[in-house]
C-alpha cells in the first residue's frame, strides 16, 4: 500500500503511479495508480517460507521528467521505501502468517507506511512599462523614475502586516535612440506562483492590479506629473506548470468638471491583441504600454540686459529713440511683452528713449531681453542663438541733432543648464562700410 498526497493542487485519480518491487529492483507486475484519495493499492503477493520477505516501493518518475524530478509543474518524490514482511508458521491453524509490514526509509522505520508527497507549482511572469514624452528639451538616459505598486481594483495601495508596500519597484526612464523628446520604461517582470503571485497581491479570481506612477518633484523647469494608470492582469493556470499573463485593461486617472474617477484607455478586447500569454507564461502583445503614457512639459527662461549709450557733441541731449529689431534691414521689432510669438527672443520694450536733458550730453538706455526654451533650437546640445540689431530711431520733429545711423549687431550664444535656467553670452558688433566695398561686421 501507498499513499499519495499533492500540494498545490488538487488530486485527480490516476494521475500518479507506483511500483512495487522485489529487493533487487524486479518490478512485481505493473505500476498501481493512485485514485483521487491518494490510495495506491498493490495486488496480492504469494509468500513462500518462513522469515523475512524484501519489497521496495517507488513512485513511477515520468519520462521527460528533469534529473530533479519535475515535470509539467510537479516535482515527483523520489523516496524509495523498503517494506519488510516477516513470515512464521502457525502450528495452531497449520499455515504460514504474516506479520505486519515495516516500512524504512535508509534504514530508518517509517512509522506511517509508504507516504509520497508531492508539489505542484505553476509559474509566469508579466513586464509592465509605459512611455515618457517630454516637451521642451530632450530626455536623458535614467532621468524620471516611475513606481509600480501592488493595489486593489480601486487603486488603493495594498499594504502588508507591517504597513508596507506589499509589492513594490521602480524603473527609470530610457530615451528614444531617434527622438530623445520621447522614452520608455521598463520594470522587471512580475513573477507569479501556484496561481497566485508571490507578493500576494490578488484579490482572488486570478486577478492582479498594478497602480503606476511617476516619482517627480516639481522644480528645475519640470512641473509635477499627477498623472497615474491603474493596470489589471489576469492570471490562468495551465494545469502543466504554467501560469499565463494577459495585461486585460489599463485605467487612467482623470480630474474635471465632472468629477474624479478611473477611466479605461486601454483594453485587450478593443485592441484587438488580447495580450495572449507566451508559452513561457509571460504576457505576449505589450501595446498596452503605449497607454500608459506619462508626458511633462519643460520649461525655462534666461534674461539678459543689453546697456547702450548716447553721446551728443555741440549741443545738450535731446530726446532719442532706440529700438531693437530681428532682421538687418531693421523693419521687424522684435516681440516685446505686448505681442505674441517666441523662438527669436523677446524683449520687454522694443523701443526705449532717452529724454532731453540740457545739463548733459551723454545718456544710457538699456533693453531687457529674454529667452525661453524656444530660442533652444538645438535639443542635443542644450544651446541656440539669437540675433538682435539696434538702431536709433529718426529724431523727433524739432530736434536739431542729426540721427546717428550705426547699426548693432548683437549675438546672444544661448547654453539651457537643463535646470529650467538659459544663459547668454553676448556679442556686439557694429556695421561699418567702407568705401566702394560691401557693409561688414567690426566686433
Amino acid at each position: 500500500m501507498a499513499w499519495r498526497t499533492l500540494t498545490g493542487k488538487d488530486l485527480t485519480e490516476g494521475a500518479f503511479q507506483f511500483q512495487l518491487t522485489t529487493a533487487d529492483g524486479t518490478p512485481i507486475g505493473d505500476p498501481v495508480s493512485a485514485d483521487a484519495d491518494g490510495r495506491a493499492a498493490f495486488e496480492d503477493v504469494s509468500l513462500k517460507g518462513v522469515g523475512p520477505h524484501t519489497f521496495k516501493i517507488k513512485e513511477v518518475i515520468p519520462e521527460g521528467a528533469s534529473k530533479d524530478g519535475v515535470k509539467d509543474g510537479v516535482t515527483y518524490d523520489k523516496t524509495e521505501y523498503t517494506v519488510t514482511v516477516t513470515t512464521r508458521w502457525d502450528a495452531e491453524k497449520n499455515t504460514l502468517v504474516a506479520d505486519d509490514p515495516v516500512y524504512k526509509v535508509d534504514g530508518t522505520v517509517a512509522p506511517d507506511g509508504a507516504q509520497f508527497t508531492n508539489h505542484y507549482e505553476a509559474t509566469g511572469s508579466v513586464p509592465l512599462g509605459g512611455t515618457k514624452t517630454l516637451s521642451g528639451r530632450n530626455q536623458k538616459d535614467g532621468e524620471f523614475t516611475f513606481l509600480l505598486q501592488a493595489a486593489d481594483a480601486n487603486g488603493n495601495v495594498l499594504k502588508g502586516t507591517d504597513n508596507e508596500d506589499l509589492y513594490r519597484q521602480t524603473a527609470v526612464s530610457k530615451a528614444d535612440a531617434d527622438d530623445k523628446t520621447r522614452g520608455t520604461f521598463s520594470f522587471d517582470p512580475i513573477e507569479f506562483k501556484e496561481n497566485k503571485d508571490s507578493h500576494d497581491a490578488s484579490e482572488g479570481g486570478g486577478r492582479h492590479y498594478y497602480l503606476i506612477t511617476e516619482q517627480l518633484t516639481a522644480g528645475k523647469g519640470l512641473a509635477a506629473n499627477s498623472q497615474k494608470f491603474l493596470v489589471e492582469v489576469t492570471v490562468t493556470d495551465d494545469g502543466a506548470g504554467t501560469l499565463n499573463t494577459a495585461v486585460t485593461s489599463v485605467k487612467a486617472w482623470t480630474e474635471g468638471m465632472e468629477g474624479q474617477g478611473w477611466s479605461e484607455v486601454w483594453t485587450a478586447q478593443t485592441s484587438g491583441s488580447g495580450d495572449a500569454a507566451g508559452a513561457d507564461g509571460t504576457s505576449g502583445s505589450d501595446d498596452f504600454k503605449q497607454a500608459i503614457a506619462f508626458e511633462n512639459t519643460y520649461t525655462s527662461a534666461g534674461t539678459a540686459t543689453l546697456n547702450g549709450s548716447k553721446t551728443v557733441t555741440g549741443g545738450p541731449m535731446r530726446d532719442f529713440t532706440f529700438g531693437i529689431y530681428t532682421d538687418e534691414d531693421a523693419t521687424q521689432l522684435a516681440a516685446d511683452d505686448t505681442t505674441a510669438g517666441e523662438g527669436k527672443g523677446r524683449v520687454a520694450s522694443n523701443k526705449v528713449s532717452v529724454p532731453a536733458n540740457q545739463n548733459s550730453t551723454s545718456a544710457n538706455f538699456s533693453f531687457t531681453v529674454r529667452f525661453t526654451q524656444a530660442d533652444i533650437t538645438e535639443k542635443e546640445s542644450g544651446t541656440g542663438t539669437v540675433i538682435l540689431y539696434v538702431k536709433e530711431e529718426n529724431a523727433a520733429a524739432g530736434n536739431a541733432t542729426a540721427n546717428d545711423t550705426t547699426l548693432y549687431r548683437v549675438t546672444y550664444s544661448l547654453k539651457d543648464n537643463g535646470q529650467g535656467n538659459i544663459t547668454a553670452t553676448p556679442k556686439v558688433e557694429k556695421q561699418v562700410t567702407a568705401e566702394g566695398q560691401e557693409p561688414a561686421w567690426e566686433t
